[in-house]
């Protein structure tokens, strides 16, 4: 048997055609095999073939164990170092200490390593599975066969041979077989020989090999090879390889892990140098170098174990992993939601995703076909199957039956089967199923069509000719082909049809139009429309092709394939994520146009195309076309391919496409992320696609997205947290190390925070799953920054904030906890450990949410966060409590663990701090709104003036800013004098001065209308927008008022009778005087106003009945009414009657049985209309037998069912949303949609942005069409102007304006914004006035923004000043005090400021040279730098008072700092600064102890030496008396050479203002502490005007800790002068003995004390001048003169 199967296999896989006939062909092989070709395999035979022939399985890639990913996790090198060094210190300690003592260590680092690679292990372990459980259901594909004599769909693996096998479009070859029967079989046999070209298929070359692809044509084939002896294996062996190439984000990841790697690298080494160098030098001053012993040696290799261990921490393995975790636990979900991810990037790739080109038909329908109309013999038939058999009943004769019955049972691919029980299925595409269904309605029976009858030719369907056709031999021995496809394609291949008589007739002209008429019927109901023809073949046609004329018209059918729920939704989440959603379908446009309104995915100003037309454009026009494009119609896959292909390169999309035909592929391929359909979808489509939908489903989709944002961001949250970790890690072992001289943590605590920040922090961060705002963000750009500029402020914050606590406990903690014993220092340093690990916790908290405070929120929906986050506590109080001895932990006390902690949970704040709140105002919208743009911003008004004279003002723009909180505007204005009879005109701004003197433009209520008011409209405007294309109001003075009016009346189709002229009637409006309104039209809607002046002219009928005549010079005679009624626009009775009540409450005048003018009719109709609810009202007499009759004839609006929003970038969806949601369903009320406008430009107004609503249309099918005009930002120019006013040429550089601006390009312009701007210019301190001009740009829809700038007089300068004081009576300068310096306050016209000053007082005095640059080129984050030398000399007195008073301190300076703002309010200051102090007596020369014989410097030299870096911080809230000042400044010496001072010095000060009624309450409180040899003049003195006042300056303490504390009350007194009470309190925290020297001991300084007083405050512009008088507790008193608040 085995031998026969290899003849047999050898036979077809090398196309042996002699051999196989020698076996009896195909009929040999199949009764070889035992088998019948027509009823196939039976199934209780399945099992023994399987055992006899094989299965069609391949051999799988054997699972990795647990084991093998445990091996693997060890492989580490740092591990297996780290290991090593274990192993060496057992070893030593061992003998050293013995057992266990001296393996504690060791053991410690052991236990670490084993812990970090099982957690490693398992989480990988868990990845495979999941990717196994991918690789399965990719291999799920089914296949019809025949067995047991019908059709059914198996799993390939269970095929076996002998099955007979059905093959179709877009099918893969399972199996190695021959070719049993078929029409015009292509394969693709590329995959296995390389060649591009389709071999035909047929009984002359019938082999087939598995995994090729059918590309045209069906057949049936017999299977004679299965399993790893065909080419299958080999396919799904690469088709199951569970190992791909890494993915973009991988990549890049991984790129960052190697460099951050090589930093860690860098600085384990300089930690492990430092270290060393340290122990050595230690060794040589105790003259221990020669003697060495094992304990020196165990130092030495714990120093190595340190290195080796900060490695570990600093090389960020865990991002790659994040990202596999993250797309391993997406892929696992989306599984579930019926998405089969094939390839990791897609998932990725669609996060970024900014355009889906979607099929229709089963992704946005549900491919649930059934026949809904047909018609047949010039009828139309509406289908209801649900109704009874009359509904489905044909009334035409017997031959046209059976003509219909032939043509859909013989052309047709689809299969009917029966189950076991005898029930009927059909087997087919959802289109053919519909139709092969109706005709079993009908009665037909598809067995007794065929019989008798001979398939001859088939060309199946494919979307490429829209059609299929068969040539069929009838049992007469007449040839008949029948043809089925696209109508449109169909009836262009017909010359005649079927008529109403049965008869066979031409197709005239005439008839053509009322064919396509029915078609396109059909088509508008949004009915998938096909045609059925037939044509008999007339003898003597030899040709084997199946003719494409001469057909005729048997019927035309319309299929109905609703939409699914919730797809409309799902193109809505796209639209407002930022993702594009085309629709691609192969169906008629009409079709396709009604689908996708339906779907929300075709709007107003979108552009519906087909293939054709599409494809012939030139590349120009398709850059013009396709942003608009939202349909194509009757694509071919080619169509699809050029719209990807254009998207892309063009407009650099990223785009997602989705096919189910094998002609999908290349377009599949071509797009970022291609989606084929798991239902629909051909196995070619599928292999080509990198996600399948297993359910078709487009919402399937939309999660798709979804998930993979949530990829990208769960990526972003565990890169800012494993950073932030990395980076204190690294520089707090190496500051430790230069200070103290050892790692702060030892080598099994480090492995634990790299367990927390590799593995259980990618498990954590990297699965969280998405949230709904995620599609509320625009996608992620190709070329946006991994790491954004919130994550860096969040990572450095956290960083600073870590660091200085850290630094803080490491160097002072025993001081600050108050730790005493012998224990006290491992109680430090486990308590540091402590709340390290606590920090990393809250921070992996706060990483939850990158750019909200609020990251608690669902927290409890991520249980996997939940359990990483316990168990992390959990094994912290394990390892500190209980494993102090592997981990060099003692146990702490609760009130240690509670500070711990809470200093973790601090990082909240400062979160909150570090975090940016995203204003609202700036958030893009892209919902369901479409774009468009305006032309020219104004604001526009009139003023009438008393003599009937208009004036015109204008103005654009906005100004300098806000003076008492009031807003005002720059404005261009020009006056002229118009006529009594026209409009205001719009002046040119030519020969117009620019300042920036402000015009406040108030709201002001317009005056009331004349008769002689030539323009009402313009009294009822304040600020509008004008769009020049399409503005449908006339709300602006330089339109065209009969052409607006006009496009008004139009739009919202106002009343005018038959024979009624509404241009005329404009125009008349227009010269003459209108009838005055009995209401203020200013109170009243402009749209409503619009229709009671198109009324106010109205002329009736001239065959309408008079209602009255003249019966003397200007009176109207009354006519009497006999009946008043309410009528539809037709003369019906209103449906509603709630509708006719709204007429008749609106009518004052017009009652039964009342005399009435005609102007009183005129009033009412006005009231008709102001009621909101009517379109169009008409009066109508009626002359009865009673009386005259008014009808009211009135056209309601339309029922409100859809908005569609155009141009609205910045209003937010949510908001439009809410303004019209209690509208829906309901008739639209026009003075509603008054208000809602109005609420939208006040939302504007608000906000200073400069936006309007500058159109409303109503549309059909009650729509309405909101246009909203956005001014987006085109240009900003910089135009210097001199103190007149007139243009002057700039010292300062444009570029250097610019960069201090947030109003940028593209950005709609917002007024507070350029408020915000005029501020931050004004604040360089070069410029004496700026404005902000915005002016039309050439651009519609745009601004140019001219700021006009003023400059300061900022060349070089000179000043000087100087007096004789009897204070200084030596030195060559005996007496003389002064100043002198040289200034340049905008050198280079960059804004850098250049100074140098020589000051000198009586003791003080002062040479300074100093250069600022506030920016650095290319620096978009505001950094300044600040260059500072300096030789200062001051009075020694607030620390070493002499009592002669000679003392002073002389410094040389020279530095380098960094400032810039973190957000704002908050400000940032870096530097390094070197330093040389000394004390010096009054002569001059240098001294090293004062009158008390304390030193006066810390080295004992004549100076001391040091080089300080400065960390300051400042919060300087709104400026004013209340707001809140918090400054923090750090400075830590660093050692350079050995004798230059190491000290770190940390002062923190805060203020706050509250109001108290007309009182003012002001707290204040400072504090600080130095650490290390500090020189003693630098120590802290308190006491003073602004420390503890009642005292002198220094006289409470001078010492290395202090806190002071500051309450004060201030009220009014007169005009700018306050009274003021205070209290003070300082102390020295019982540090004074402390500073070198104890300077405060011999002076006597008490340490603490406390003032109290009373003062006033004068206003004045360098700040409050204070005179205050204050006691203290030693019941002195002394006055003390300030200026500003108090510090």
């Amino acid at each position: 048997m085995e031998a026969e199967l290899e003849k047999l296999a050898l036979i077809v896989s090398s196309y042996d055609i002699e051999a196989l006939r020698k076996v009896g062909g195909v009929e040999g092989v199949a009764s070889w095999l035992s088998v019948s070709l027509n009823v196939g395999v039976k199934t209780s035979d399945v099992s023994y073939r399987q055992n006899v022939y094989g299965s069609n399985k391949y051999t799988e890639k054997a699972f990795k164990r647990f084991w093998t990913f445990l091996w693997e996790a060890l492989q580490d090198i740092t591990l297996i170092i780290l290991m090593v060094c274990a192993v060496v210190s057992i070893s030593v300690g061992f003998a050293t200490e013995g057992w266990p003592k001296g393996t504690y260590d060791g053991l410690g680092v052991l236990l670490s390593i084993f812990l970090v690679v099982v957690v490693t292990a398992i989480s990988d372990y868990r990845q495979s599975l999941q990717f196994r459980d991918l690789d399965k259901e990719k291999k799920k594909i089914l296949i019809q066969v025949t067995r047991d004599g019908s059709m059914q769909k198996v799993p390939i693996y269970d095929l076996v041979v002998g099955d007979v096998v059905h093959l179709s479009i877009g099918d893969l070859v399972p199996a190695d077989g021959i070719f049993v029967s078929g029409y015009s079989l292509l394969i693709d046999q590329s995959s296995m020989s390389g060649e591009s070209a389709p071999i035909s298929i047929y009984e002359g070359r019938p082999f087939l090999l598995s995994g090729t692809k059918v590309q045209d044509g069906s057949a049936k084939m017999l299977i004679t090879t299965v399993g790893m002896k065909t080419e299958w294996g080999k396919l799904m062996e690469r088709l199951a390889e569970g190992v791909e190439d890494e993915t973009p984000l991988q990549v890049k990841l991984s790129g960052v892990a190697t460099i951050i790697g090589k930093i860690g690298l860098a600085f384990a080494l300089l930690t492990f140098m430092v270290l060393t160098v340290r122990f050595l030098v230690e060794k040589v001053l105790h003259h221990e170098l020669m003697k060495w012993s094992s304990g020196d040696a165990m130092t030495l290799l714990n120093y190595f174990v340190t290195a080796v261990t900060i490695i570990v921490v600093a090389v960020p393995e865990g991002l790659p992993l994040a990202v596999t975790l993250s797309l391993a636990f997406a892929m696992k979900k989306l599984m579930d939601n019926k998405a089969l991810v094939r390839h990791l990037s897609a998932c990725e790739t669609m996060g970024s995703a900014t355009c889906i080109c979607t099929d229709k038909t089963g992704t946005l329908t549900t491919n649930q076909m059934v026949v809904n109309k047909i018609w047949i013999c010039e009828k139309t038939k509406k289908v209801e199957t649900d109704a009874g058999r009359d509904a489905i009943t044909l009334n035409i004769r017997e031959n046209e039956m059976t003509l219909l019955l032939q043509a859909i049972f013989h052309n047709t691919v689809a299969e009917v089967v029966k189950d076991k029980g005898g029930k009927k299925s059909i087997l087919g595409t959802p289109t053919e199923s519909a139709i092969l269904e109706y005709g079993s309605l009908l009665g037909g029976d598809i067995d007794k069509q065929r019989r008798g009858c001979k398939l001859l030719k088939v060309e199946p369907f494919n979307s490429e000719k829209k059609k299929m056709s068969v040539l069929i031999a009838l049992p007469d021995g007449n040839k008949r082909a029948f043809c089925k496809g696209a109508a449109e394609i169909i009836f262009k291949m017909c010359d005649r049809f079927i008529d109403l008589n049965g008869e066979i007739v031409h197709l005239t002209d005439n008839r053509k139009r009322n064919i396509m008429d029915v078609i396109n019927d059909f088509t508008g109901e949004a009915l998938r429309t096909l045609c059925l023809a037939y044509k008999d073949i007339e003898d003597g046609y030899e040709n084997d092709n199946i003719p494409d004329s001469g057909y005729t018209l048997v019927a035309v059918v319309g299929i109905k394939d609703p939409v699914r729920p919730g797809v409309k939704n799902a193109v809505k989440t796209c639209l407002a994520a930022g993702i594009t959603v085309r629709m691609v379908t192969g169906d008629n446009i009409k079709t396709a146009k009604a689908i996708a309104k339906e779907c929300g995915i075709l709007t107003a100003d979108g552009l519906a195309i087909e293939g054709p037309e599409f494809r012939n454009k030139t590349p120009d026009e398709m850059r013009h076309i396709i942003p608009r494009i939202q349909v194509i119609a009757r694509a071919s896959p080619m169509d699809k391919l050029v719209l990807v292909n254009n998207l892309k390169g063009m407009f650099n999309e990223i785009v997602a496409v989705t096919g189910d035909g094998t002609n999908d592929a290349p377009a599949l391929n071509e797009a970022d992320i291609g989606f084929a359909m798991g239902i629909a979808g051909t196995e070619v489509a599928k292999e080509s696609a990198d996600i399948i939908v297993l359910d078709d489903n487009f919402s399937t989709i939309v999660n798709v997205a979804k998930w993979g944002r949530s990829v990208y961001i769960n990526i972003q949250k565990f890169v800012q947290f494993q950073l932030t970790v990395c980076v204190v890690a690294l520089i707090i072992n190496f500051i430790s190390a230069c200070i103290s001289g050892s790692a702060p943590f030892t080598a099994v605590q480090l492995l634990w925070v790299n367990l927390i920040m590799d593995t259980l922090g990618a498990i954590a961060l990297a699965t969280e799953p998405p949230h709904e705002e995620l599609m509320n963000r625009p996608p992620v750009g190709r070329e946006v920054s991994l790491i954004s500029k919130t994550m860096w402020r969040n990572i450095i914050g956290q960083s600073i904030f870590q660091l200085a606590i850290l630094l803080v406990f490491n160097v002072t903690g025993k001081q600050i906890l108050r730790l005493e014993g012998s224990d006290a220092t491992i109680v430090l340093n486990t308590f540091i450990f402590n709340t390290f690990v606590f920090c990393q916790v809250f921070n992996e908290i706060n990483s939850r949410d990158i750019e909200k405070i609020n990251v608690f929120r669902g927290i409890f929906g991520s249980w996997i966060f939940v359990g990483v986050i316990t168990s992390t506590v959990v094994f912290q109080v394990i390892i500190v409590e209980f494993l102090g001895t592997l981990a060099s932990t003692t146990p702490l006390s609760w009130k240690l663990w509670l500070l711990s902690v809470l200093i973790g949970a601090a990082s909240l704040i400062v979160a909150n701090l570090s975090k940016r709140k995203e204003d609202q105002t700036n958030a893009i919208w892209n919902g369901s709104f479409s774009y468009s743009k305006i032309s020219v911003l104004a604001l526009c008004f009139h003023i009438e003036k008393s003599k009937g004279h208009t004036y015109g003002l204008f103005g654009q723009g906005s100004s300098a800013g806000l003076k008492h909180d009031s807003l005002s505007f720059s404005v261009t204005a020009g006056v002229r004098q118009a006529g009594a009879g026209e409009p205001p005109a719009m002046l040119q701004n030519e020969d117009v001065r620019f300042t920036s003197s402000s015009i406040k433009l108030p709201l002001f209520s317009p005056p009331p209308l004349h008769h002689h008011t030539p323009n009402p409209f313009f009294a009822n405007l304040h600020l509008v927008v004008q769009n020049f294309p399409k503005f449908p109001h006339p709300f602006c003075q330089n339109l065209n008022p009969r052409a607006a009016f006009l496009r008004t009346l139009s739009k919202f189709q106002h009343p005018f009778h038959q024979k009624f002229n509404p241009q005329n009637a404009i125009l008349q409006f227009l010269r003459k005087p209108i009838i005055p309104f009995p209401w203020k039209l200013s109170n009243t809607s402009p749209l409503l106003c619009c229709a009671s002046i198109a009324l106010s002219q109205s002329n009736l009928d001239d065959s309408a009945p008079s209602l009255g005549t003249k019966t003397g010079s200007g009176n109207e005679e009354r006519v009497l009414i006999s009946e008043v009624l309410v009528r539809s626009k037709d003369g019906e009775e209103l449906e509603r009657k709630d509708l006719e009540n709204e007429v008749l409450n609106a009518l004052k005048a017009c009652r039964p049985n009342s005399a009435l003018t005609v102007q009183e009719v005129q009033e009412d109709v006005h009231r008709i209309i102001a009621s909101g609810y009517f379109c169009s009202c008409m009066p109508v007499a009626v002359d009865t037998r009673d009386g005259i009759r008014l009808v009211f004839q009135v056209e309601p609006n339309q029922e409100f069912h859809g908005l569609v929003c155009e141009g609205a970038n910045v209003l937010p969806a949510k908001f439009i949303e809410d303004s019209f949601r209690d509208g829906y369903g309901k008739i639209v009320n026009i003075k509603r949609i008054d208000e809602i406008i109005s609420s939208i430009n006040g939302w504007y107004m608000e906000r200073g942005l400069f936006g309007a609503v500058s159109g409303v249309e109503m549309l059909s099918g009650g729509m309405i069409r909101l246009e909203v005009s956005e001014a987006e930002v085109n240009n900003i120019a910089i135009r210097f102007l001199d103190k007149t006013g007139e243009p002057t040429v700039g010292k300062t550089r444009p570029e250097t304006i610019l960069r201090q601006l947030t109003t940028k390009k593209g950005q709609v312009y917002s007024m507070l914004q350029g408020k915000r701007d005029v501020e931050t210019v004004l604040a360089m301190g070069i410029m004496e006035d700026v404005s902000i001009i915005p002016q039309p740009s050439g651009d519609t829809g745009k601004v140019d923004l001219v700021m006009n700038v003023v400059e300061r007089k900022s060349g070089a300068g000179i000043s000087a000043g100087g007096g004789i004081s009897s204070g200084i009576t030596s030195g060559p300068l005996a007496g003389l005090i002064g100043s002198c310096a040289i200034y340049h306050k905008n050198l280079f016209g960059r804004n850098q400021k250049l100074n140098l000053s020589l000051e000198r007082g009586q003791v003080d005095s002062v040479f300074r040279i100093n250069y600022t640059d506030p920016w650095i080129e290319g620096d978009d984050k505001r950094t300044s730098r600040s260059i500072m030398i300096q030789n200062s000399r001051t009075p020694g007195t607030l620390v070493h008072n002499q009592p002669d008073g000679s003392l002073t301190i002389g410094r040389v300076t020279a530095g380098i700092e960094y400032s810039r703002p973190f957000r704002p309010k908050w400000n940032g200051t870096a530097g390094i600064i070197f330093q040389r102090a000394g004390a010096r007596d009054d002569k001059g020369s240098p001294i090293i102890r004062d009158y008390y014989s304390s030193p006066l410097t810390a080295s004992g030299n004549t100076h001391d030496d040091m080089l300080l870096a400065k960390l300051e911080t400042v919060y300087t809230g709104s400026g004013d008396p209340g707001s809140s000042v918090f400054v923090f400044n750090m400075d830590q010496g660093l050692p350079v050479w050995s004798d230059w001072l190491v000290f770190n010095r940390v002062n923190a000060r805060a203020r706050k203002g509250l109001a108290l009624g007309p009182m003012h309450l002001l707290l204040s409180f400072s504090g600080g502490h130095v650490v290390g040899n500090f020189p003693p003049h630098e120590a802290f003195a308190i006491g003073g005007t602004n420390s503890v006042r009642g005292y002198e300056e220094g006289a409470v303490g001078s010492s290395r800790s202090y806190v002071v504390g500051c309450g004060e009350i201030s009220f009014p007194l007169t005009g700018p002068v306050e009274g003021a009470v205070f209290a003070d309190y300082g102390s020295d925290l019982g540090s004074g003995p402390s500073v070198p020297g104890d300077p405060a001991g011999p002076r006597r300084k008490p340490g603490s004390g406390y003032g109290c007083g009373v003062g006033i405050r004068v206003d004045s512009p360098l700040g409050p001048l204070r005179l205050e008088y204050a006691f203290n507790d030693q019941r002195t008193g002394r006055f003390h003169f300030g200026v500003g608040l108090r510090n």
